[in-house]
């Protein structure tokens, strides 16, 4: 089984004026377009008709939405939010543990330091960031049949730009 960690692509600046709730900050047009790129990288790197899983925050939500449409989705994105960027790789692992029944890779987008130390969790079995991704950036994880802490080997870790051009 693939699990495959996706970080938000590029969003607006902080801005406390514009978005009193930062969950609201969107990502910018630059943020969407580079979003994109990043998922046809993601296709070019094998990932086909994955099931996703989002953030609550609206930046994570619409890199999920921009995901979904480039890799042909399989079913609706579920929102989950163990994903935020609070949450912890521990949560993370049970609500995925929970959701086995389906086949395919399983695409999780979301957030630092949370991605992080979920692969962190997966690869060593603490909670540990062994590497932090980049914005549009992606990791994806080879698990057997259990999904368990420790039970991950890292298959690839790639940054937005190597993203980009791998999907040009």
């Amino acid at each position: 089984m693939q699990v495959v960690l996706v970080r938000h692509g590029p969003a607006a600046p902080r801005d406390p004026q514009r978005w009193p709730d930062d969950e609201l900050r969107p990502l910018t047009r630059e943020g969407r377009s580079l979003a994109r790129a990043a998922a046809r990288g993601l296709q070019r790197a094998g990932v086909q008709r994955p099931w996703i899983a989002s953030s609550p925050l609206a930046r994570a939500r619409a890199t999920a939405e921009i995901v979904a449409g480039v890799l042909d989705a399989d079913g609706s994105i579920e929102t989950w939010p163990e994903l935020r960027p609070e949450g912890t790789g521990a949560a993370v692992l049970r609500r995925l543990a929970s959701r086995r029944a389906r086949e395919g890779p399983r695409l999780l987008v979301g957030h630092e330091p949370n991605l992080g130390l979920l692969a962190g969790l997966l690869l060593s079995g603490e909670e540990v960031r062994p590497f932090r991704l980049a914005k549009s950036g992606a990791a994806r994880l080879s698990l057997p049949r259990r999904i368990a802490p420790a039970a991950a080997s890292l298959d690839w870790l790639l940054t937005r730009k190597q993203l980009v051009r791998l999907g040009e």
